[in-house]
């Protein structure tokens, strides 16, 4: 199955973010780097679709809605590195059966600086990231969760194939 889509997001931007610190620094006086996924993508409905329809065992389609926004800030800002903003919509319909189900994954995912040590806080009602509607902040040295506040209601993909299947 394929990664999330607020894990796709989150290691495409840790990459760009390595790239971004080592910018010159009159590109970095401009102020954060503003990065726009539109997540209206009939490949990325046709990648979902396949991936559902593998791990479900029947075929589903995927139709995805939304976008992703990235704010990725100068290294002269020291503590805030970046903000990812999610609003994702989607829709995953059993072909056969016609029963679907809908996905909503919002809110700002930080990372940032403490104490020398590289953190995510992920906030919001994070279907496809956590499981957890609230915040979750999590070590991205270790991968360690430091703090988890809110409902855990479980991944969505995890749900998704008994949900299509009944």
């Amino acid at each position: 199955m394929s990664l999330s889509l607020r894990s796709l997001a989150s290691l495409a931007t840790l990459a760009m973010l390595a790239a971004t610190i080592g910018a010159a620094p009159a590109a970095l006086a401009a102020g954060p780097q503003r990065i726009v996924v539109d997540l209206d993508d009939p490949a990325l409905d046709a990648e979902e679709s396949a991936a559902y329809t593998e791990a479900c065992g029947f075929e589903v389609a995927a139709d995805n809605a939304g976008h992703i926004i990235m704010l990725v800030f100068p290294e002269s800002r020291k503590r805030m590195l970046e903000i990812n903003v999610y609003g994702i919509r989607a829709t995953y319909t059993n072909v056969e059966t016609g029963a679907s189900i809908r996905l909503r994954d919002d809110g700002p995912d930080r990372i940032y600086v403490k104490d020398g040590s590289l953190f995510v806080g992920v906030t919001g009602r994070s279907t496809t990231g956590t499981g957890v509607v609230g915040l979750t902040v999590i070590d991205l040295t270790t991968f360690e969760v430091v703090k988890q506040a809110g409902n855990d209601v479980g991944l969505f993909q995890d749900q998704l194939c008994d949900a299509l299947a009944g």
